[in-house]
Parts: C-alpha cells; sequence; structure tokens
C-alpha cells in the first residue's frame, strides 16, 4: 500500500493519511507510525485521489473526516525511542518507514502481551528470535507494566527496528489480556496470527512447522499441537514433573466444526494453549478476535469457541510450546476456588447465547454444555475425580513429552 502524506494542515501539524477500511494482508501499513509527530489522521478509501485543500482535510469523491489518531487503530500508542543526539523537530516523512524499506509484508505476525513479566520475557523474546523459520514480526504489547518489562521491550524494539515494535494502550492503562491481544492484532500485517505468553517460551521449529501445515491445509483456520507444562524451569528436583496432557483425539488430523467444542466441553479434549496455535488472519477477523469483556480467564476459550463452531481446525501430533507453571501467573492467580468456577459460569452463559445468536443447533453440543455447567455449579465431587485421573495419567504423560520432543527434531531435521 502506498502511504500518503499531506505536507500540513492549517494549523501547521503535519496529516498522515490511512486507508478508512483495513486491507488484505499484502496491502497493510509498513514502519512505525509516531503519534509525536502525526496529531491528526485523515482517513480515505484506497484508489481516491486525495484533494489539495489540506485546510479542510477533505478527500475528493469521499467523505473524509479529520479525526484524532487515537479514535482508529483501538487507540494504540506505538512509542518512539528518541535519538540520542539533539536535533531539529523530524519531519514526517523523516520518521516513517516506507514499504520500500521494510520489503514484504510478514507472513506471521506474533503477538505477545506483557504485564509485569520482567522475570520471563527476555527468555520468551529470545525463544522467537531463535525459530528456524524467519518471516515474522514481533508485535510486544503493554498491559500497563510497572516493573522493569517496559524498559526491556523497548530495548528490543530499538535493537530490530523493521521486526519488533512495541504497543501500548493510550495512557498505559491495564484493559486486560482480551484487548491487549486484538490491539495486537489491528497492527498485524501477516497472513497468519501467533500468540506467545510472556512466561512461556516456543521450542524452536514451532512456526516452520505451522506454517507449512497451514499451506498444506487451506479450509484450516487454525493448527495447533501438543503443549508441554514445565515444571523443571526452577531447576529444583522437586519440580521436574513435566508432563504433556493427551490431545483427545487422533493427531495430524483436519477436525470438522464443531467437534473440538464438544470434546472440550465434555472434558475430553483440553483447550489448546494460546501460545501453541497459528491462526489464519481472516479467520480471526471473521470471529472479530477475542471477547474483550473476558479479561483474563476463558478469554482464549470463548476466542477458541468461536473458530470451533465456524471453520475446520487442524490437530497436529508434535510438541511446540512449553507452557510455565508457577505461582504468579494469571491461571494460578485466579483458576482455583469460588472465582474460577464463577468465571466458568459466566462463560457458560456467554457461549449459550453466542450459540444461539450463531443458529448453531446440535443435540450432543448442547448437552455438553448443560454437563459442563451442572459440574461447574457443583464441583466437588469432579473435582476429587479430576485429581484422580491426573495422577493416574502422568507417568504416561511423561513418556509422551520425550516422545513428542523426538518427533519434533525429526521434523525438523527434515
Amino acid at each position: 500500500m502506498r502511504v500518503e502524506l499531506a505536507a500540513h494542515r492549517s494549523d501547521g501539524l503535519p496529516c498522515l493519511l490511512l486507508p478508512e477500511k483495513p486491507l488484505d494482508p499484502e496491502r497493510r501499513l509498513y514502519g512505525r507510525l509516531h503519534l509525536r509527530e502525526a496529531s491528526s489522521v485523515q482517513f480515505h478509501r484506497p484508489g481516491r485521489r486525495l484533494c489539495r485543500s489540506l485546510g479542510n482535510t477533505r478527500v475528493s469523491r469521499a467523505r473524509g473526516v479529520a479525526r484524532p489518531f487515537s479514535q482508529r487503530l483501538g487507540e494504540v500508542e506505538r512509542a518512539s525511542v528518541p535519538s540520542a543526539e539533539p536535533s531539529r523537530r523530524p519531519t514526517l516523512q523523516s520518521k516513517m518507514s516506507t514499504p520500500d524499506d521494510l520489503g514484504a509484508s510478514p507472513s506471521v505476525s506474533i503477538i505477545m502481551i506483557f504485564l509485569d513479566a520482567a522475570r520471563f520475557l527476555r527468555e520468551a523474546i529470545e525463544s522467537v528470535i531463535s525459530q528456524s523459520y524467519a518471516d515474522w514480526e514481533l508485535l510486544l504489547v503493554d498491559d500497563g507494566s510497572s516493573d522493569g518489562s517496559t524498559a526491556l521491550a523497548l530495548s528490543y524494539a530499538q535493537a530490530h527496528p523493521r521486526r519488533i515494535t512495541y504497543l501500548t494502550h493510550p495512557g498505559r492503562e491495564n484493559r486486560g489480556m482480551s484487548a491487549s491481544r486484538n490491539l495486537g492484532a489491528r497492527a498485524a500485517r501477516g497472513e497468519y496470527v501467533a500468540f506467545l505468553d510472556a512466561d512461556d517460551v516456543w521450542l524452536p521449529g514451532k512456526l516452520e512447522q505451522q506454517v507449512r501445515i497451514m499451506d498444506s491445509q487451506p479450509r484450516a483456520a487454525l493448527v495447533y499441537g501438543r503443549t508441554e507444562h514445565w515444571y523443571s524451569w526452577t531447576g529444583s528436583p522437586r519440580e521436574a514433573g513435566d508432563y504433556v496432557p493427551e490431545l483427545g483425539l487422533e493427531p495430524n488430523t483436519l477436525v470438522e466444526p464443531p467437534t473440538l467444542l464438544t470434546l472440550a466441553l465434555e472434558s475430553k479434549a483440553p483447550t489448546a494453549n494460546p501460545s501453541n496455535f497459528l491462526v489464519r488472519r481472516r479467520s480471526f477477523d471473521r470471529v472479530n478476535g477475542f471477547e474483550e469483556a473476558m479479561r483474563g480467564l476463558f478469554e482464549d476459550q470463548a476466542f477458541l469457541a468461536k473458530l470451533y463452531v465456524a471453520e475446520p481446525v487442524f490437530v497436529a501430533g508434535e510438541v511446540w510450546d512449553r507452557y510455565r507453571k508457577h505461582d504468579d501467573s494469571c491461571s494460578a492467580r485466579t483458576g482455583t476456588g469460588a472465582e474460577r468456577y464463577a468465571r466458568g459460569l459466566a462463560y457458560f452463559d456467554w457461549l449459550e447465547q453466542y450459540l444461539v445468536d450463531q443458529d448453531i443447533v446440535n443435540a450432543r453440543l448442547s448437552r455438553a454444555l448443560r454437563g459442563k455447567r451442572r459440574r461447574y455449579k457443583h464441583p466437588l465431587p469432579y473435582v476429587l475425580l479430576r485429581v484422580v485421573r491426573l495422577r493416574a495419567a502422568r507417568p504416561r504423560a511423561r513418556v509422551r513429552t520425550i516422545a513428542g520432543r523426538v518427533r519434533s527434531k525429526i521434523a525438523l531435521a527434515r
């Protein structure tokens, strides 16, 4: 897409001209947007000739309205790192990267949200940089951190300006996991979108294998595989019980809707970890991304439920990520006790209404939803049964963990 720049408005401030509607990934905006230089934005439709009357900031043959930049793109602020050398106020042209500077859009946009994650953020970013697949961009979304993670993210954005971008909400507010992921998705340019939580890590062949699968499975909206539950990161012998849960269905299978949602509600297949899956951008947009009313816990299940009932999903057998288990994680803080069950019941209410709104009628799915709600209303018997099953499954899961790593290395070697 050509970035068209109007010299100045009538009040002397520069204007940046962007399309009114999102474009295809191949035509998305390149480079970094700087609010301090582009304080006003003119939106126009692609292919329309610009009017030279900048005093009124109009677009010929289309009704254009000059709006503050924060009103578009989800009120996104992209941080710019100031130059160490003093200079005159730069022009907009000198601060903007152009398509010729950056080349084609990346195939994969990686969105990493973080909140006070200084302990683990570097390791997560390095696991992206270490990927065997190189055609990616990384969007670091700050959800209002107050520790050293903001400075760390900015340092990576400065060191890799063409591949890593720092984003935050206006005023550096905390808006929750769903809003932060959607913020990153609005800025993404890739054909595929991947997510990595700041306390998780990827295995080196993750993107390469997933992109190959998605290219060979044009009907698949999303691909996911096995996730390793990672306790041994502490180095303590007492925390060495890493394991990989069962998929709950035959691996390397294209699953038609709404099978995966039904199996999840029946507790026969675990929900895919956000740090594990890769989704097509058009499919993400089709279901309107994450539900921002769900700030954390069940927000991933709501997003996946929308995809599971809409399009096929490819389920692979490889292990692609390590899900770090620690006491400061969101699931550890809010994933037990009465709060979890209250949020779960709220999610089931939302899901029931969503299925009605989408005119989805499936007898088995409806029974599974009723059964899951019943287990959350009366959790004690089911909790005891789940503990017994987990203890019995762990030895087998450890064997599968080793086998999954071997399969990943073999696939990468090919």
